[in-house]
């Protein structure tokens, strides 16, 4: 993403910026090992529950393109147990206390039953957003009539 802020991080679990941005995104590599880039409220709402904090009342945006690896839908800190796995592929994310009025319409299931379409990721949980798979689709042309 043009004019962001990336981010590497480093063994000691701090982070080394890169490139300083000024779009206000912060792009980095998650701990599952793909990229992702998020607002500066998604960061806010991010080092809130690693600090194990009441996320902010915004609205954050993430994006990752890249899709993910996976994660449980009960509990994010559950790598290593697929009860209640999901995977999704490139999607975005409304993330933040704000945010939780929109989540009402969605369905909330701890098993996804189709993560090709929008759905609340870790119901219930302080930590809960909207997942919004997105799809590439090549546009075409037809040259008969």
């Amino acid at each position: 993403m043009n004019n962001a802020t990336i981010t590497m991080p480093q063994p000691d679990g701090s982070s080394k910026t890169v490139q300083t941005g000024s779009n206000g995104f912060t792009c980095f590599i998650g701990n599952d090992g793909t990229p992702e880039c998020d607002d500066q409220n998604a960061m806010e709402w991010r080092k809130a529950l690693q600090a194990k904090q009441t996320p902010p009342n915004k609205i954050g945006f993430i994006f990752m393109l890249a899709g993910d690896t996976g994660t449980s839908n009960h509990d994010s800190s559950e790598r290593h147990t697929h009860q209640h796995w999901v995977q999704t592929g490139p999607h975005v994310m409304i993330v933040g206390g704000a945010a939780h009025e929109m989540l009402s319409p969605y369905p909330r299931d701890l098993d996804v039953k189709d993560p090709t379409q929008p759905y609340v990721m870790f119901p219930g949980k302080p930590n809960e957003h909207l997942m919004i798979p997105v799809v590439s689709q090549e546009l075409t042309t037809s040259s008969t009539r």
